[in-house]
């Protein structure tokens, strides 16, 4: 599966990422379902994926410690995620939330 073009904004701060994921691999058997995936995000950079693909969220579970990787690394500030429990990212300020379409279905999006 080819890598998803990614949108940068245009008023990201340059300097040391705050988050780099390296060569994120998981595999099972022949089937890749993440493959060297690599990317940085800097402090205030907004980076979003525009291809809705599975791969995405696989990634996003692997970096928050739901699923476990084969191989690379994914840092905060420095400090190592990969191979922490989700309690333990969680304690890092880092999180997921899962789309809820409807979580209120009698308010109107103005008052939620």
């Amino acid at each position: 599966m080819p890598a998803s073009p990614a949108v940068r904004s245009a008023s990201a701060h340059r300097g040391a990422p705050l988050l780099k994921v390296e060569n994120l691999s998981r595999a099972f058997g022949g089937l890749k379902a993440v493959s060297e995936v690599s990317f940085s995000v800097a402090q205030g950079e907004i980076l979003a994926s525009s291809v809705q693909r599975r791969g995405q969220d696989d990634i996003v579970q692997r970096v928050n410690g739901v699923l476990s990787a084969d191989q690379g690394s994914a840092e905060l500030d420095g400090r190592q995620m990969l191979g922490r429990k989700t309690f333990e990212v969680c304690r890092m300020r880092v999180g997921r939330t899962f789309q809820v379409v409807r979580s209120f279905p009698a308010c109107p999006c103005s008052t939620t």
